[in-house]
């Protein structure tokens, strides 16, 4: 069994209007006929699952950069990546300049973007912060491309993105929110290897590979052998409860407005697949709860919902941009139920790219 390579995936080109800013080099006469001002970018995680994703996405969104700089831990410090029909080295955080930089991206775990997030924002750098750290603190605004983008005005020096689950179910409560008062929303969320990183992906091949050779698997970090199996709760949870099960209902109540009164129920399930997310979606809504019609309008209209009918699979959202919802059932209580499912890395890794070109367009530094 072989873990998909990355490099071999195609993404739509996006255009991008020019910034003004650009603090390090003015780069040749752009589109408009303007001199366009160039950037130095820095990712932390740049050899890791989600980090592939945005070096993928920066490529396909065009961004006027002077630098990237691709930053990851000792075990692959010093390899190489690809950007732009170039090999990249992977430089070890000690080795950055971070007085070169514009921006940087932190597609780490939470004790590697603590360690750097401050410290960025204390140099002037702009911080997207995409760990789970970023989730489980208000310390920073949490923005998607069409959720809470009126905190760009205003940041404190950087922005996070939600977690897998939260990115995923978010668009769609925020619809279902526009065709009535939502009174509960519960979610069973099945999260893939991929939420685990790299790490996962490899993990759960070893697992796999292992059984199959009638070998003991190591449990890696799903907090069990996943391989073959289901696994109730996150890698993080304990007897005590699961932080990412309270983690994604407050980002979802910090990105969906309509929930701030309502505390969504989350149960996550880890599932043996290498990517994407799934989630089984109950709203209940006041009485009288929205009519068939308004519900599926509000779903078609977003560009990055993709309703379809009949049966859907986890597998047929791989490599695409939208959130993809399955057929809806509308309970005698009011209900609507639904399946959702989304490449979680792949539309994290499109959402960074597009935040950053909107900050640098509309210069919002």
């Amino acid at each position: 069994m072989l873990l998909w390579d990355y490099s071999t995936r195609a993404m739509p080109l996006v255009g991008f209007a020019a910034g003004r800013r650009g603090t390090r080099e003015t780069g040749p006469t752009g589109r408009n006929g303007v001199s366009e001002d160039r950037y130095s970018i820095g990712i932390w995680g740049a050899t890791g699952a989600l980090g592939r994703e945005v070096l993928v996405a920066l490529e396909g969104e065009g961004l006027p950069l002077e630098r990237l700089v691709v930053v990851a831990g000792s075990r692959t410090a010093g390899e190489t990546v690809s950007f732009g029909g170039r090999q990249l080295t992977v430089q070890a955080p000690a080795e950055v300049d971070v007085s070169a930089l514009d921006a940087a991206i932190l597609a780490t775990p939470s004790d590697v973007a603590d360690t750097w997030r401050q410290r960025l924002i204390d140099a002037g750098v702009l911080v997207i912060d995409a760990s789970r750290a970023a989730e489980r603190s208000d310390a920073l605004p949490l923005v998607w491309p069409a959720l809470g983008l009126e905190a760009l005005e205003s940041h404190p020096g950087g922005i996070a993105v939600p977690g897998a689950a939260a990115s995923t179910v978010a668009p769609v409560l925020a619809a279902l929110a526009g065709t009535g008062t939502i009174a509960s929303v519960d979610l069973t969320v099945l999260l893939g290897a991929g939420s685990a990183g790299r790490e996962g992906q490899e993990t759960l091949s070893r697992q796999t590979l292992g059984l199959l050779g009638h070998r003991v698997p190591e449990e890696g970090p799903f907090g069990a052998v996943l391989a073959f199996n289901l696994v109730a709760g996150s890698a993080h949870a304990t007897g005590d409860g699961d932080p990412v099960e309270a983690e994604t209902a407050e980002a979802l109540r910090r990105l969906v407005p309509p929930l701030a009164a309502v505390r969504p129920r989350v149960s996550v399930v880890q599932v043996p697949v290498f990517s994407g997310v799934g989630a089984s979606v109950t709203v209940r809504f006041t009485s009288p709860g929205p009519a068939r019609d308004a519900v599926v309008a509000a779903l078609d209209a977003p560009d990055h919902l993709l309703r379809v009918e009949g049966r859907l699979a986890a597998r047929d959202a791989v490599e695409l941009d939208e959130v993809m919802v399955g057929a809806l059932r509308f309970d005698e209580d009011g209900a609507v139920r639904c399946f959702v499912a989304a490449d979680a890395l792949h539309r994290t890794g499109q959402a960074i790219a597009s935040l950053l070109a909107t900050i640098i367009a509309e210069d919002l530094w």
